[in-house]
C-alpha cells in the first residue's frame, strides 16, 4: 500500500485550496444542484471546535464555486450557501478516508449524494500535518463522536432545519471512515487485537507511520476500549473497505441491528483494507466486490497535470484503474450502489 501512504504526503500539498473562483451559472444536475455550507461546532471531546461541512440539494444554479481546487485532483461544482430545495430530505453521515487522508476526496461523493436528494453531513478530521501519531488511537473514538455531534447540530443549522428528515439517517464510510460507521452502529474493538495490530501483517495500515514516530499501541489500557461510540439514530450503513475489521470484537458485530452493505475495492485478500470474514457476523449484511476497481478508485478524479506529476513521483497508480474503466464510471457505480442501499432499508 505504498501509494496510499504516498498520497498522504502528496495530496495534502493541494488540499489547502478548498474552494475556487466563482464561475457563471450552470444547469442543475439530476434532480438538484449541490449546495454546501460550513459550520464550526464546539466539541467537548476534542476541546476545540469541529469544522463540519453540510452538503444539501438546491434548485438554485448560480453562482458556482469549485470545492477541492488543486493541481492533482479535479474539483466539484457547488452552489455555496444556497437556499435548500423544497421538501424533506434523508440524511447521510459521511466519513471518507484513512487516518491522514486529504479532505478534498469527500467532495465527489458528498456532492453526488446532495444532487440525488440527500443532506450530507461531513465532519473534517485533523489533517495529515495536524494529526500527531501519538494521538492517532484517540481518533478511533473521536471521529464517531464528531459524526454524532454534527448530526445533533443539524436541526439547528439554517437553511436545513426545516428540510431534514431525522427519522431517515444513514451512514456511508470509506476506509477508516467505514470503521467509524461500524462503531456508530455498535461495533467495538477487541482490546488485545488492536494492541497487537502492528505485530502482524495486513491489519493496521498506519503501522509504518506509528512506528516511525515511536508510538507503541501495546501500551493502550483496557479502559480506552470501553468507551461507547454508538448512535442509535442510524438506519442503514454502507462501508467501503473499512479498516481494522479483523480486530473488531465479534460479539459487537453480532449486536449490529441495522443493515450493513460492504463494497470492496480491493482484490488483495492480505491487504489491511480487505474485509475480515467475521463481518459475516452482522445480522443483516451484504457484500459487493467491484473487481475493476482499486482503493484509489475512491479518490477524486485526477487532473491531466496531476497524472503527470504523480507518475513522475512514482505514484502513478493513484490515477490508474486496473480494470480498464474510467474513474468516473467507477464513481457512478459506487454512487448507484450507495443510493440503492440507503434507500431500501427497513421501514421507519
Amino acid at each position: 500500500m505504498k501509494g496510499l501512504r504516498g498520497l498522504m504526503a502528496t495530496a495534502l500539498v493541494t488540499a489547502s485550496v478548498m474552494v475556487g473562483v466563482i464561475l457563471p451559472g450552470v444547469q442543475a444536475a439530476e434532480p438538484y444542484a449541490a449546495s454546501h455550507l460550513v459550520r464550526a461546532l464546539p466539541s467537548e471531546a476534542r476541546g476545540r471546535p469541529v469544522e463540519v461541512h453540510y452538503w444539501y440539494p438546491t434548485a438554485e444554479t448560480q453562482p458556482v464555486e469549485h470545492f477541492g481546487q488543486g493541481k492533482l485532483f479535479n474539483p466539484v461544482e457547488v452552489i455555496p450557501d444556497a437556499k435548500a430545495a423544497q421538501g424533506s430530505f434523508p440524511v447521510v453521515l459521511l466519513a471518507h478516508g484513512g487516518m491522514r487522508s486529504a479532505f478534498i476526496h469527500t467532495g465527489w461523493i458528498a456532492s453526488a449524494l446532495a444532487r440525488r436528494g440527500f443532506i450530507v453531513v461531513v465532519p473534517k478530521p485533523p489533517g495529515g500535518r495536524e494529526l500527531q501519531a501519538a494521538d492517532a488511537a484517540n481518533e478511533l473514538l473521536l471521529r464517531p463522536a464528531d459524526l454524532s455531534l454534527a448530526l445533533t447540530a443539524l436541526k439547528g443549522i439554517e437553511p436545513l432545519s426545516s428540510r431534514v428528515d431525522m427519522t431517515d439517517v444513514n451512514g456511508v464510510g470509506f476506509f477508516l471512515g467505514g470503521t467509524s460507521m461500524l462503531s456508530l452502529a455498535g461495533a467495538g474493538f477487541d482490546p488485545e487485537g488492536y494492541r497487537q495490530s502492528c505485530n502482524a501483517q495486513g491489519i493496521n495500515i498506519d503501522c509504518g507511520w506509528l512506528s516511525s514516530q515511536g508510538v507503541d499501541l501495546t501500551t493502550l489500557p483496557d479502559d480506552f476500549f470501553a468507551q461507547n461510540t454508538s448512535d442509535a439514530r442510524l438506519r442503514n450503513l454502507v462501508v467501503i473497505n473499512p479498516e481494522l475489521t479483523s480486530v473488531l470484537e465479534p460479539g459487537s458485530l453480532e449486536s449490529i441491528a441495522v443493515p450493513v452493505k460492504l463494497i470492496s475495492l480491493s482484490k488483495d485478500a492480505k491487504s489491511p483494507l480487505a474485509p475480515a470474514a467475521q463481518l459475516d457476523n452482522i445480522q443483516s449484511y451484504s457484500a459487493v466486490n467491484i473487481a475493476s476497481a482499486s482503493p484509489f478508485s475512491a479518490f477524486s478524479e485526477c487532473t491531466e497535470l496531476g497524472k503527470k506529476i504523480l507518475q513522475a513521483e512514482g505514484e502513478g497508480e493513484l490515477c490508474q484503474e486496473p480494470g480498464g474503466r474510467s474513474r468516473a464510471e467507477i464513481h457512478q457505480q459506487l454512487i448507484d450502489e450507495i443510493v440503492a442501499a440507503i434507500s431500501a432499508g427497513p421501514s421507519k
